[in-house]
């Protein structure tokens, strides 16, 4: 023991009296972590240091030496003071002078401080690479910064180096053997710094960590706790929004969506809490609320489940595949019994719900936009909750029913809400009108029947389905009572075009051996449907009232119109409640937000720091002529495209049901009034069981989903083939021949 200097990592107790960031060096060295050889020479000792000839212990007598400040400012809670004070590298150990002067000036650096001015000298590795990485509990990756040789350009800020996202590794997980040898010895060593709670004095399990690596070993250079967190460069998604969002949500709905957050991801910490707390599930991109895709699959990397379990339920793309890890979900079964048990209670879970959902605490609002706004936030976050529930239970029946290739079979069978929008009107309306001459002349002209009978048949059918409409999850929307343009334009399609009820095929035997599963998976299939139904019904509601609050809005000046509701966040909505009055001015620069909004094509997966406004005519694609995607309802047809804009829109002039296929970014229920319109579908993003999925399977329409990137290679007016059997479109090598 020397009474001048401490050696770091020795048997010393004054090595963890020492300030923060030596102090966290001495026991990250007696846990096993490899700190290059060091001491500290405390502030109170320094004057008989620098008097006695600046010693150093015999190991670091040869070679370089690196001279850094360790005050007592440093590395605190709140403050990591990084960059803040001097450090001096490659001093020569064998001159003494040098050495003096380089110590000089490092305890300069903090003169004038009130601080403890202790100084650091540790031996200068020769580093290969070297960098920055930050491990955090809440992200399966650590983020690391590197460079080639030494870092103290990255760390002064002069070279960006380069970012990696590095899979952790846990105590008796082998290393990942596609990354380099040094970024393998990394994950090692990252992994030893996790486990060093006992080290951190302020509690953080989060670490910001300087390492250099020799070829040979990886060595940690400093280590301070994480004061704030990262901002990751996380992968996220439109998935199923794509499929119940317009293109462009109002602003209203995209907020309050993303003010639900927190609470459709408790759904999960309620089986982990250690789940992340502080990364929000959905975000909002150019006017568009997008799921943290990242988020979820780190959740089942750290329970050891495979990535493409939420991948596939949400439709979106495994940009990152991961598969079992047994030891992991060893770790994790009492989070995978608790979901597991949410699985065996989700039908009762979701009768409560939709109880709940239908709740008549609406008409309490008394013209108040903030009641109404929480009312439609509980009721998004238990539909979202439930439908998570229902997805999980019936994921292990499909998974062996479709392995078995008798899912689609079962599934054209099932016949739900949204399906019985399109059957009830075949069934009841248009008996109705046929029957009388007048009312088929007004629907032709677009107007409702107007004869007993039809009139009839048709105000029960907007009384049990005038509620949903397109893109119905948004409460800017109208419903199909509002609208029901549609709805007539289906009508008077099946006045001109009527087809014969589907027959169903007898069973297999494959489908009668799996029947009990399907059974399994049946009932959470159709709780599902009926809950996303009894959902658009108190959305129906919710919108009426918030019309209403809106028309007084309007009475007092604060919004042009009634519609301009729309256009405020859900924070601007709600101060209407106190006073809030927004002028011409401020919608005017809001539609200009929007226009510039509409004109962004977000993709189906893209990460935070994509630029999402670049102009696709600057990175043409190559053509393509075929596209794979999942078959929904078997069939093949030879048509044209047609990409409609939206639920709303008819097939062009002259183009019969039999030569057309629709071709659109996503779909959902209000789709189902151009299904029959059509002779197939094709669907850029959406899942195998999303709510327009199970339609098209019920309506027997030859359809194929998930068919990525085919909107940009395809156009109105083209010749495609579709293969739903194979799940494939292809560029028809003939044209069709345009009908007349």
């Amino acid at each position: 023991m020397n009474e001048h200097f401490v050696v770091i990592g020795a048997r010393d107790s004054r090595g963890g009296d020492a300030a923060t960031k030596a102090a966290m060096l001495h026991r990250a060295a007696q846990a096993g972590v490899r700190i290059p050889e060091c001491i500290i020479v405390p502030d109170d000792a320094y004057a008989g240091w620098a008097a006695s000839g600046c010693p150093v212990p015999a190991g670091l007598r040869d070679g370089l030496l690196v001279i850094r400040s360790a005050f007592s400012s440093e590395d605190t809670a709140r403050s990591s003071s990084a960059g803040a004070f001097t450090s001096i590298l490659r001093v020569s150990a064998s001159d003494a002078g040098a050495l003096a002067a380089a110590s000089v000036r490092v305890r300069a650096s903090g003169h004038g401080a009130a601080v403890r001015r202790d100084v650091l000298i540790m031996r200068f590795i020769d580093a290969h690479h070297a960098g920055v990485a930050f491990t955090e509990r809440e992200h399966e990756d650590d983020l690391v910064n590197v460079v080639s040789g030494t870092a103290e350009a990255l760390l002064a800020g002069t070279v960006s180096g380069q970012r990696l996202d590095i899979p952790r590794c846990r105590r008796g997980e082998s290393t990942d053997a596609v990354l380099p040898p040094w970024a393998q010895r990394l994950q090692r060593v990252l992994q030893l710094v996790r486990e060093l709670a006992q080290v951190n004095r302020w509690g953080s399990a989060d670490w910001d960590v300087e390492w250099a690596d020799d070829g040979d070993t990886c060595w940690v250079v400093q280590l301070r706790p994480v004061t704030r967190p990262t901002v990751r460069n996380e992968w996220f998604t439109m998935a199923d929004h794509r499929e119940i969002l317009p293109p462009l949500p109002s602003r209203f709905m995209a907020t309050l969506i993303a003010s639900c957050a927190g609470g459709l991801f408790a759904w999960y910490r309620r089986a982990d809490a250690a789940l992340p707390a502080a990364r929000p599930l959905i975000e909002v991109f150019e006017g568009r609320p997008v799921i943290n895709l990242s988020l979820l699959t780190d959740m089942l990397r750290g329970w050891g489940l495979p990535t493409r379990y939420v991948t596939d339920a949400i439709g979106a793309r495994d940009v990152r595949a991961v598969g079992w890890r047994v030891a992991r979900m060893r770790t994790a079964w009492p989070a995978l019994a608790r979901m597991f048990w949410a699985q065996c209670t989700a039908i009762g879970t979701t009768r409560r719900a939709r109880l709940t959902i239908l709740a008549r605490d609406l008409l309490q609002s008394q013209g108040q936009v903030s009641p109404l706004v929480q009312a439609a936030q509980r009721r998004y976050v238990l539909l979202v909750q439930s439908m998570f529930a229902l997805s999980a239970a019936m994921a292990f029946p499909l998974a062996l029913l479709r392995r078995t290739g008798t899912l689609a079979a079962h599934l054209s069978r099932q016949r739900t809400p949204g399906s019985d929008v399109i059957e009830a009107l075949r069934r009841d309306v248009v008996p109705s009108v046929r029957d009388n001459p007048d009312d088929v002349a007004r629907v032709a002209v677009g107007e409702p029947p107007a004869g007993v009978a039809g009139a009839f048949e048709w105000k029960q059918w907007l009384e049990r389905h005038g509620h949903r409409g397109p893109y119905e999850a948004d409460l800017a929307q109208a419903r199909w009572r509002e609208q029901p343009t549609a709805v007539l334009a289906l009508l008077r399609h099946e006045l001109a075009y009527p087809i014969a009820p589907r027959s169903l095929p007898l069973r297999t035997a494959g489908e009668w051996l799996t029947l009990p599963l399907w059974w399994l998976a049946r009932r959470p299939l159709r709780a599902r449907e009926g809950l996303r139904d009894d959902a658009m019904v108190a959305f129906a509601m919710i919108r009426e009232l918030l019309h209403t609050a809106a028309d007084a809005g309007v009475q007092r000046g604060a919004l042009r119109r009634r519609d301009d509701l729309w256009l405020l966040s859900v924070h601007e909505a709600t101060a209407l409640d106190v006073g809030a009055t927004y002028d011409a001015e401020f919608f005017e620069a809001r539609e200009h937000e929007r226009l510039e909004e509409a004109a962004v094509t977000i993709p189906a997966d893209f990460r935070r720091y994509d630029h999402l406004r670049r102009d696709p005519r600057k990175t043409p694609n190559p053509v393509r002529e075929t596209w794979q995607g999942i078959g929904l309802s078997p069939g093949r047809v030879t048509g044209r495209a047609w990409c409609a804009e939206g639920p709303t829109s008819s097939p062009p002039v002259g183009w019969v049901p039999e030569q057309t296929i629709l071709v659109v970014a996503a779909v959902d229920a209000a789709w189902a009034l151009l299904f029959r319109r059509v002779a197939a579908v094709v669907v850029e993003t959406g899942g195998e069981l999303s709510h327009a999925s199970i339609i098209l399977r019920e309506l027997g329409v030859p359809s194929v989903t998930n068919v990525s990137g085919i909107l940009a290679d395809v156009h109105t007016g083209e010749s495609l083939t579709l293969d739903a059997t194979r799940g494939q479109v292809i560029r028809a090598i003939l044209p069709v021949s345009r009908a007349h």
